[in-house]
């Protein structure tokens, strides 16, 4: 079986080629969904973020989202507390999980991919590369988050081209979702 990893800044696309793949036959593991369930149901997790945020960090055992961004808009040395804690274990689980997949390959989405150095654990990375500003208006219709916090994320996330040399495999979605399709089709014919 063959493992690939999707990456792309906030809004790039990721998701959407993810769920093209899953689609053609692939098995998707989504990074930022076993982050979310893992801060709301580890108890270690959930004493950590406590520990750092206060009670106020869950509203009815759901993680008060709201309040986390602003902290971290306020100080930033937070998300990296924050990413130690929650990576480590998103990526044990994700190691869990893709020795027990049947299918012909894996594919891990997440937008930190080629920050956290975990490149030599895949086939390949596919980098979804979208325009900022499309990226920024997609986010917008889809959450609540202020266009200064977006800009914000992206600037945390933005890969640098020397990181890029490391990609096996290079995605292209500058135009919308229109030309995804025909790209991952493209794509599934080299996995």
């Amino acid at each position: 079986m063959k493992h690939y990893g999707i990456t792309g800044i906030i809004g790039s696309g990721k998701s959407t080629v993810a769920k093209v793949l899953e689609w053609l036959g692939g098995a998707r593991y989504d990074s930022d969904a076993t982050a979310k369930y893992l801060m709301e149901n580890s108890k270690e997790l959930k004493n950590e973020l406590i520990g750092i945020f206060g009670n106020s960090v869950f509203v009815e055992d759901k993680l008060n989202r709201d309040l986390i961004r602003k902290q971290i808009f306020k100080d930033d040395s937070l998300k990296t507390k924050i990413d130690m804690l929650v990576h480590p274990m998103v990526w044990k689980d994700y190691l869990t999980w893709r020795e027990k997949q049947k299918t012909h390959f894996t594919i891990m989405e997440s937008a930190l991919l080629l920050k956290n150095n975990r490149t030599e654990y895949f086939e390949a990375i596919i980098y979804v590369e979208s325009d900022v500003n499309l990226c920024i208006e997609r986010v917008i219709k889809r959450s609540d988050l202020p266009r200064i916090m977006i800009e914000n994320i992206i600037k945390n996330q933005i890969v640098e081209y020397q990181e890029l040399n490391d990609c096996k495999l290079l995605h292209i979605n500058n135009k919308g979702t229109k030309l995804v399709l025909p790209q991952c089709n493209l794509l599934y014919k080299i996995l």
